[in-house]
């Protein structure tokens, strides 16, 4: 194999593609074909098949570039991505022999490495011909965001694990929950999934596990013109990202929970606070309550709601704060607390003016919202309390 790509295109190829490549080393005593990239070429085409792929999720992508001699090979990822960023920028040549070995030139740089056969590589998904949807790559990026946070990472319960997304006619919806807090966003009217013109599927459903949640955020793109499309097969959901890109990612194999079932609709206690006065003040209480003095856990935020008065204060062994500050509410009064760090995710993911929490009592799930929730958009946030210490 013999090519010549800029800097640049191969750049912007590598760099969303290495969160998709094991993180052990390659060598040649240890060929581990899932840590580097793929480069597949052919004599007359005047592009490259990139990829990378660690068995659980993986992007591919073409690049233009000029090919002398056909052929694949796959090289370590990290220790190619050094290399690149470091040569000057311009054009940069990379030649396998037959042998494996890899000499990389740009300008008066030269480096050499060893490479694995292309065959080696992993067999990745092919989708293509199934049916799928639409949905804005900033829409689904800021989805991601407001419900990241809340899901598991190690929970023996494998539909924890990820974010389950689903789509019908009219709605689209993704949650995620670690067993003590949950976060839903539901988009619907214009900002609904658009399903494929005469397609015969009227719902998608699947779990994505959160670490492939985690690399496709980083890969959508901000901009309101670009779209993805997303395609669910058995075992695998893939997203076409334009540009002749795609990102895939394996599903995680199992129902996802009845999380309407945890979200009550009748409340004793509404509040609504100035979102922004509400997060300093639970900014100030993380001071204390992350604290871990000798022989000390993490003590709880305590919230007390009161003749339109928010109290939020926290104490550990080696000191306490105390904020208040105006509130609107309605309903009883109530002290209640929680593990400081959850409050301070959800108000976070949130971006409005103001949020309205909604009580039942000091052992019952707080909802907090938007008061203001526009027609086709609605994010809600449920938080489990913590008993509080006499």
């Amino acid at each position: 194999m013999h090519i010549e790509i800029d800097k640049s295109a191969l750049v912007a190829a590598m760099e969303p593609a290495l969160g998709c490549v094991s993180t052990r080393r390659m060598t040649l005593d240890r060929p581990i074909p899932t840590a580097g990239f793929r480069f597949l070429c052919r004599d007359g085409v005047d592009s490259i098949d990139f990829a990378a792929y660690d068995l659980e999720k993986g992007y591919r992508t073409i690049c233009p570039a000029i090919v002398f001699e056909g052929g694949s090979a796959v090289l370590e990822a990290a220790r190619l991505n050094q290399m690149i960023r470091l040569m000057p920028e311009g054009r940069i040549e990379i030649e396998v022999d037959d042998k494996g070995l890899v000499k990389v030139t740009g300008g008066s740089s030269v480096f050499e490495m060893s490479s694995l056969p292309g065959e080696d590589f992993p067999d990745m998904p092919d989708l293509r011909g199934e049916e799928g949807y639409v949905v804005k790559q900033s829409q689904l990026k800021e989805i991601i965001g407001q419900t990241i946070f809340a899901s598991a990472v190690n929970e023996p319960r494998q539909a924890l694990n990820g974010i389950f997304f689903k789509a019908v006619e009219g709605e689209f919806t993704a949650v995620s929950c670690d067993g003590n807090r949950l976060a839903l966003r539901i988009d619907g009217g214009e900002k609904a999934a658009k399903f494929d013109e005469g397609g015969r599927k009227k719902m998608f459903s699947f779990i994505i596990p959160i670490k492939a949640v985690t690399e496709l955020q980083r890969i959508l793109s901000n901009d309101e013109e670009k779209t993805v499309r997303v395609i669910q097969g058995a075992k695998n959901v893939v997203y076409e990202l334009g540009d002749d890109s795609i990102f895939f990612s394996r599903l995680i194999d199992t129902e996802y929970i009845d999380y309407i079932r945890f979200i009550p609709t009748s409340f004793k206690t509404e509040v609504t606070v100035d979102a922004k006065r509400f997060l300093n003040a639970l900014e100030r209480a993380s001071l204390i309550t992350e604290e871990r003095a000798a022989g000390q856990v993490r003590s709880a935020v305590k919230c007390r709601f009161a003749d339109d008065i928010a109290e939020i204060g926290a104490v550990s062994s080696t000191g306490r704060v105390r904020d208040e500050f105006r509130v609107e509410m309605e309903g009883d009064p109530i002290e209640i607390a929680f593990n400081c760090r959850f409050l301070l995710d959800a108000v976070r993911a949130s971006d409005s003016e103001k949020l309205r929490l909604s009580l039942i009592s000091p052992i019952q799930s707080m909802i907090i919202e938007d008061p203001e929730t526009e027609a086709d958009e609605k994010y809600l946030f449920l938080v489990l309390p913590v008993k509080m210490r006499s």
